[in-house]
């Protein structure tokens, strides 16, 4: 896998590098599926679950329109008592949302400008998981 590399040293652990994939040394085969389920979550957090079911990812729309109420935003539970408890005046509770509001959408920005969601190798990749074996397909990684 990584032949006479300075990788290789670093996985000494184990008799041979696949016994590194078995014991979760080496990731890369979970990469596509963590970054597809870390969008979901910020996804869940801004707009209604019926809306990312069953959707391509890229074609979830987020924007203003599509976004849960004031009241189903996700702040956290410590920031919920508080805005319940202190005695702000609307306006700033206002705020507070709209700002919240910006910080997700700014975070899925840049999560679907960065993240590589199209890469094929990453997706072939998945033959590496143990877990996955069910969900690839005949020629999935058959490219390289």
């Amino acid at each position: 896998m990584f032949p006479d590399s300075a990788i290789a040293r670093k996985y000494s652990a184990g008799k041979t590098k696949a016994t590194q994939l078995i014991k979760e040394g080496v990731q890369i085969h979970r990469l596509e599926k963590e970054m597809c389920r870390l969008i979901r979550q910020f996804l869940g957090y801004l707009i209604p679950a019926r809306a990312i079911m069953d959707v391509p990812l890229r074609e979830v729309e987020y924007g203003e329109g599509h976004q849960l109420v004031d009241e189903d935003l996700f702040i956290g539970a410590k920031t919920k008592a508080f805005i319940i408890n202190a005695e702000l005046p609307v306006s700033s509770k206002k705020k507070i949302f709209q700002t919240v509001r910006t910080f997700y959408e700014a975070v899925l920005r840049k999560m679907f400008t960065s993240f590589p969601l199209d890469s094929q190798l990453l997706k072939d990749l998945r033959v590496l998981d143990p877990a996955s074996r069910l969900d690839i397909t005949p020629g999935t990684g058959s490219r390289y």
